[in-house]
């Protein structure tokens, strides 16, 4: 069973950890299905995960209109990754520690893992 079975909808690849495990007519039928899918022109669609704002980050942001202009200002993808990164603490301290952190990214319009990129 592969790894990443049910966890992807579109297989692309398909690994070896020995040449003798390759069986070339399978190989085959793979790529014929595969280009039988290109050519009727299947593909998969991505599904665009909703922005869910915790409870803790509505309550910051509804009491400081600055910040919630400048987090408003954000991408989609940096709200989410803020939103997600409230919402996976446990703890509400943890919670409140996180916030605190991330109050002057939002305002500068920094993403909380702009120095990865």
């Amino acid at each position: 069973m592969n790894a990443q079975e049910g966890k992807t909808k579109g297989m692309r690849q398909w690994r070896f950890d020995s040449f003798e495990e390759m069986n070339a007519v399978l190989i085959k039928q793979y790529v014929d299905e595969a280009i039988i899918n290109q050519k009727a022109g299947k593909e998969i669609k991505h599904e665009k995960k909703p922005l869910v704002i915790p409870d803790e980050l509505k309550e910051v942001l509804s009491c400081d209109s600055q910040l919630s202009e400048a987090f408003d200002a954000l991408t989609l993808t940096l709200k989410r990754e803020y939103a997600e990164y409230i919402e996976e603490a446990k703890r509400d301290a943890t919670k409140l520690t996180r916030m605190d952190k991330i109050k002057p990214m939002i305002l500068q319009g920094k993403g909380l893992n702009d120095k990865y990129r």
